[in-house]
C-alpha cells in the first residue's frame, strides 16, 4: 500500500509504514513540548512560592532564579518544537491537520 501517485519522477512515495512513522514523530514532538511546558510551570510555581513565602535571602534569590529558569525552559522548548516541526514537515510533508485517521486518508487517495 503506497501513498502518492508516484507519477512525477522526483515525487516521494510514502509507504504506510513511513506515514505512520511520520505521525508518531509528530506526536512525540508535541509530547516533548508539553513536557517542557509542564517543567516550566513547575519551576515557576516553586520559584514564586520560595520568593514569596520565605524570608531567608538565599531562598528568595533561589526562587527568582527558578522563575528566570522557567522562562528559559519555556523559550527553549518552544524553539525546539518549532524547529523539529519544520524538519518533520520537510521530511514527510505532514501538517498538523493531516494527523488523523489513516483509513480515511487511504480511501481518499485511491
Amino acid at each position: 500500500m503506497k501513498f502518492g501517485s508516484g507519477s512525477k519522477p522526483n515525487q516521494k512515495v510514502l509507504y504506510v509504514r513511513d506515514e505512520l512513522a511520520g505521525r508518531r514523530t509528530f506526536l512525540a514532538n508535541e509530547r516533548t513540548f508539553m513536557a517542557a511546558i509542564r517543567t516550566a510551570l513547575s519551576l515557576l510555581a516553586v520559584g514564586l512560592a520560595l520568593s514569596r513565602f520565605f524570608l531567608h535571602p538565599i531562598l528568595v534569590v533561589l526562587g527568582w532564579f527558578m522563575v528566570v529558569t522557567s522562562v528559559a525552559v519555556l523559550v527553549f522548548g518552544l524553539y525546539n518544537y518549532i524547529k523539529t516541526r519544520r524538519m518533520i514537515y520537510l521530511e514527510t510533508g505532514l501538517t498538523p491537520g493531516e494527523i488523523g485517521n489513516i483509513h480515511e486518508q487511504t480511501k481518499k487517495k485511491k
